[in-house]
């Protein structure tokens, strides 16, 4: 069977776009980005796997309270790694890259990042858990599902590509952007980790029933 893009309903849509405010405005005070991003892929979920008779923002503070100090944490740390890496890249820049040594440290670090970053988030959103453990199981999904990671980064790659073309070339549309570009980059790792949970939590059939299973048949 050919693999069917997932149909997006009017009302999905519609979610999204109420999403998207909601985690604009509770993101205002920079100290509740982290939160609010746990809070934002919660929902984000519960709209990809089409949850019927959801209140958006009754989600959404729900996760917020439930995942603050977790989510408070991880975004510190996310910008103390962010904060690393830039400053990495701008040493390299204005050494017109003169070390390869240094070069690669940069890329690694930068990839290492973009992992936490990717997954993170979502785990938070999903599970309870310690926050080292957390932490190291979004760097395991980052590596058992390296073929889903590297279709998630280009796909990211592109949208923003896109984005900073058209805000070039049409100022105006910098302010869709910040509205659209965060709940867009949001939706589309969600879906994508959305695909590993359910891979994670479906029980894998053992050997024992794989027998029981050819017996029956026979």
């Amino acid at each position: 069977m050919k693999n069917q893009l997932p149909k997006i309903t009017t009302q999905q849509i519609a979610q999204t776009l109420q999403l998207a405010l909601i985690y604009i405005l509770f993101s205002i005070p920079l100290i509740t980005v982290g939160a609010a991003t746990c809070a934002a892929y919660y929902v984000s979920l519960k709209i990809i796997n089409k949850t019927p008779e959801i209140n958006i923002f009754s989600l959404f503070l729900k996760s917020f309270k439930l995942n603050f100090v977790q989510g408070t944490l991880m975004w510190i740390l996310t910008a103390i790694m962010l904060y690393i890496v830039c400053l990495f890249w701008q040493n390299l820049a204005q050494n017109d890259y003169d070390s390869f040594l240094k070069l690669v440290f940069a890329v690694v670090i930068s990839i290492i990042a973009g992992a936490f970053i990717l997954y993170s988030f979502p785990s938070i959103a999903r599970y309870t858990n310690k926050l080292p453990i957390l932490i190291r199981n979004s760097a395991v999904l980052c590596i058992q599902f390296y073929t889903y990671t590297v279709s998630l980064v280009l796909k990211l790659l592109v949208i923003y590509f896109i984005s900073a073309f058209l805000v070039k070339f049409i100022p105006p549309l910098f302010f869709a952007a910040i509205l659209l570009l965060p709940i867009s980059t949001i939706m589309l790792i969600s879906s994508v980790t959305n695909k590993m949970f359910r891979e994670l939590e479906t029980p894998q059939p053992t050997d024992d029933a794989e027998k029981s299973e050819e017996t029956t048949e026979e």
